[in-house]
């Protein structure tokens, strides 16, 4: 069973690092300018050396490498590349089964992200994950979330995202922010999606408005937009889903 994170653990931090910064530009901008801004935050900054080393054709290449040393997931999975994610989706699904749409996210620094990849697939494999997907292009290695896996409940999720923080601990960690963190590090994190749109994209446009009305009022902010949240029953300590977090704390 999971613990629940603590708000000066690691992805906490970063979050509220991240409300911080874009709730010092918040009356200067509208919602979809702020909700990019906090999108955006966590990644590594995108240089010469990074474009060069994290070429799409490199990251296909590395990727299908590691992937051969584990041949059940051309039996076990259907795989589709894009210009934006290598994704795998397993062949058999069970009629009416959930959507899967509870997630975990594995976000190693760019220089481990090939060192974390046999674990992945390994945990996927023995897990039954029914999806996951790793970024396709530089933007995507660089980027927090560039490993994504789906599952349909809570209860598996958990598992997944505590058996990849335990086997992780070793890889230097990015982080996701607004995510729930698994584990001391920060590697390995949790989402829920709402119907019809994913975790982060639905939490950060949350936040942005709250930043923009927030801004609106004057003074702290941040402090009032996040108070604005936890009025909504978002999680704004540790970022983790609403309802897990209320299971946590149970």
């Amino acid at each position: 069973m999971l613990t629940r994170p603590a708000p000066d653990d690691r992805l906490p931090r970063l979050t509220r690092t991240a409300v911080d910064r874009v709730a010092a530009v918040a009356g200067r901008a509208d919602v979809p300018v702020l909700a990019g801004l906090l999108y955006r935050s966590g990644s590594v900054a995108l240089g010469p050396r990074a474009a060069r080393v994290w070429a799409p054709t490199w990251i296909g290449h590395a990727i299908a490498r590691a992937s051969a040393d584990f041949p059940r997931l051309a039996t076990d999975f259907t795989a589709h590349s894009s210009g934006h994610w290598h994704s795998w989706n397993r062949v058999a699904r069970l009629d009416g089964q959930p959507v899967p749409r509870h997630k975990v996210y594995v976000s190693p620094l760019p220089e481990h992200l090939l060192e974390a990849l046999p674990t992945l697939f390994e945990t996927a494999l023995r897990r039954g994950v029914p999806g996951f997907k790793i970024g396709a292009s530089t933007e995507g290695v660089l980027r927090p979330d560039k490993i994504v896996l789906y599952l349909r409940d809570a209860a598996e999720a958990d598992a997944v995202a505590q058996d990849l923080a335990d086997a992780l601990t070793e890889l230097a960690p990015q982080g996701v922010p607004f995510t729930g963190q698994v584990g001391a590090s920060g590697i390995v994190s949790r989402g829920r999606d709402p119907e019809g749109t994913s975790w982060r994209a639905w939490l950060i446009d949350e936040v942005a408005s709250a930043l923009h009305a927030a801004a609106a009022e004057g003074g702290d902010v941040s402090g009032r937009a996040l108070e604005r949240l936890a009025a909504r029953d978002i999680d704004t300590a540790t970022w983790w889903p609403h309802d897990l977090a209320k299971e946590l704390a149970a």
